[in-house]
């Protein structure tokens, strides 16, 4: 399961006066990812005992869900005003993911059984974490596009205005987005069905989708 946070975070560089009407074409580099992946440990050799562990660890960790994803925008730019108008001289667009997922430990003292099932589960699990690295990603690149289209306004402060709504309409998008994500996966229980990797529910299976999965417990995650 998924519990996914998106900060956002606006940084300017003090203005820099005149500049030349050449821009480097190193003041505007491709948008910036920085990955972080941490694991926390769960120990246990049956499924119960899996299971037990799974909600402890997400209890004392603050988890909402077996995994964790949060994305933290930031925008680092310089402006400076030419012929009465301000624009960018600078920008760098840069977004960091942390996930957070689970690991198993004494993985040998656990029957192939449990450790088949350990590891389904936590393989769809990983996916559907990537996916939401994959949004992140997909929306850095359109927020980057979306200011370098912005072009000149009459003042900096226009500017910043003009900047700053960018920056929030990302972040409400790509929650948007990784809502309706996670309905499709039940948060990390299942491959996205529109994946070409998803497999075909049966019937019995489909008719018990939950439209909405906002008290989905952390035992659920394995099979019973």
């Amino acid at each position: 399961m998924l519990s996914i946070v998106i900060f956002a975070a606006l940084l300017m560089m003090p203005a820099t006066g005149l500049a030349a009407r050449g821009k480097p074409s190193d003041a505007f580099p491709p948008e910036r990812i920085v990955d972080k992946v941490e694991h926390y440990a769960v120990v246990g050799t049956s499924i119960r005992a899996i299971n037990a562990a799974l909600v402890k660890q997400a209890s004392e960790l603050e988890l909402a869900g077996n995994g964790f994803t949060r994305s933290l925008f930031e925008i680092d730019r310089s402006e400076h005003r030419l012929a009465a108008r301000c624009e960018l001289s600078s920008l760098q667009v840069q977004v960091t993911i942390l996930t957070i997922l689970p690991q198993l430990q004494s993985e040998s003292t656990v029957s192939a059984a449990v450790l088949e099932q350990w590891r389904h589960a936590t393989g769809v699990l990983k996916r559907h974490e990537a996916g939401h690295r994959k949004h992140a990603i997909a929306e850095a690149q359109r927020l980057r596009r979306n200011l370098l289209a912005l072009g000149s306004k009459r003042s900096c402060i226009s500017l910043d205005v003009a900047m700053d709504l960018e920056l929030q309409t990302s972040v409400e998008r790509l929650n948007r987005k990784d809502a309706r994500y996670d309905i499709r996966t039940w948060n990390g229980l299942r491959d996205d069905p529109s994946s070409p990797r998803a497999t075909t529910l049966t019937p019995e299976v489909q008719s018990r989708q939950p439209s909405r999965w906002p008290d989905q417990k952390i035992r659920d995650f394995f099979k019973q």
